[in-house]
């Protein structure tokens, strides 16, 4: 459906911003998506808004099939605000781009995020099919999400899905947040230090009726939540005595195995099992992720349990330089406590000395405080 305003372009503040919201006021004064939104119409006649998203697009978001020779990249923003956000791609793009001046622009949105296409090559780039690509934002300080460069292998994959503030490229949709296992199913968890997931997947056997094959049919990633990403596998309590049989590995990088030997999870009893990178132990509840090299963890609790929209602006022995309420650690997963933050530190940075500067904050609730302003030193 479509709404028709009368407007002035040289009223509002700038001159020719029209603010409007969309809502139900038979349902409660129900906003969708819910912050104020805003067209310039002394640019655009038009808006087109996808309920939950905040982006207004002025142009027709609709996912069309893929043109042929292209490449989709998908990504995810948890604040559902696209506005600004952009690629700029290099190697087996046919395209020649320039960092915040020629870009790829948002081509489209579905009901997951909004996406782009790129014209690609699969003899271009090193290795041949290698598209190196960064999402940005340059009317936001020319902001990296994640920030690492990403690729895609394009004489594999046609297209690659990422999720704000992780550096993974998934080659399926991953689901966002904690979902129910489904019946018939299991679900192992995989936490990886470096929170890259990228061409890991998971081979399985016994109890499984995925009829894996080696690098060729395995179970891709099925989403991602505070502990790290989830495979979800269909099994059969009454085969192999409902043992599980699993490897998570990675075929992209030399069917790397991690940890390496035979892992088992005993489906007749449980339906969840939880792989720390590098160790060998299948659990069966999750457990508490040990604080990487090089990092500071910070715990916090609130006592109404709601920890949406927090996160946490750092500064002096931090590595990574944060933007107040544009840049800054999201959180990192939950334990018996509440929800924690990883925090990138370097003891010899600081005034003083090893002196972690912090602000638990929720920038969608006015960038209020919790509780101030705080430091630790190591």
């Amino acid at each position: 459906m479509y709404f028709d305003i009368p407007v002035n372009p040289n009223n509002g503040s700038p001159a020719g911003q029209l603010g409007f919201i969309i809502n139900n006021c038979a349902e409660n004064q129900l906003k969708d998506p819910g912050p104020n939104q805003y067209l310039q119409i002394t640019q655009y006649n038009q808006g087109w808004v996808i309920s939950g998203n905040d982006t207004v697009f002025t142009s027709q978001p609709t996912e069309t099939p893929i043109p042929a020779g292209d490449i989709r990249i998908h990504y995810y923003r948890p604040d559902g605000n696209y506005s600004g956000w952009a690629i700029y791609a290099w190697d087996a793009t046919t395209s020649s781009y320039s960092w915040c001046s020629s870009e790829v622009q948002q081509t489209g949105a579905d009901a997951w995020g909004a996406y782009f296409d790129i014209p690609v090559n699969g003899t271009s780039g090193t290795p041949a099919g290698q598209l190196g690509f960064i999402i940005n934002n340059c009317a936001n300080g020319q902001e990296k999400d994640p920030g690492p460069n990403q690729y895609l292998q394009v004489t594999e994959y046609t297209q690659g899905w990422v999720v704000s503030g992780n550096v993974t490229v998934f080659y399926s949709q991953p689901a966002v947040g904690t979902n129910p296992v489904a019946s018939g199913y299991a679900r192992i968890h995989y936490d990886r230090p470096d929170g890259n997931y990228t061409g890991w997947a998971l081979y399985t056997w016994g109890a499984s009726t995925e009829n894996n094959s080696w690098c060729t049919n395995e179970v891709a990633i099925t989403g991602i939540d505070s502990f790290g990403a989830y495979f979800d596998v269909t099994v059969n309590p009454a085969l192999n005595g409902g043992s599980l049989g699993f490897i998570i590995n990675n075929c992209d990088n030399g069917q790397i195995k991690d940890p390496g030997p035979n892992q088992f999870l005993q489906v007749t009893q449980y339906q969840q099992g939880w792989v720390i990178s590098g160790n060998s132990t299948v659990y069966t509840s999750q457990p508490n992720l040990p604080v990487p090299p090089g990092y500071a963890r910070i715990h916090y609790y609130r006592p109404d349990g709601n920890y949406s929209g927090w996160g946490l602006y750092a500064w002096n022995a931090a590595t990574v330089s944060y933007s107040w309420c544009s840049s800054q650690v999201s959180q990192t997963g939950t334990d018996s406590f509440g929800v924690y933050f990883d925090v990138p530190i370097n003891p010899a940075a600081g005034s003083p000395v090893g002196q972690l500067g912090f602000i638990i904050n929720n920038c969608n609730d006015g960038g209020i405080k919790d509780p101030g302003r705080i430091s630790i030193s190591r």
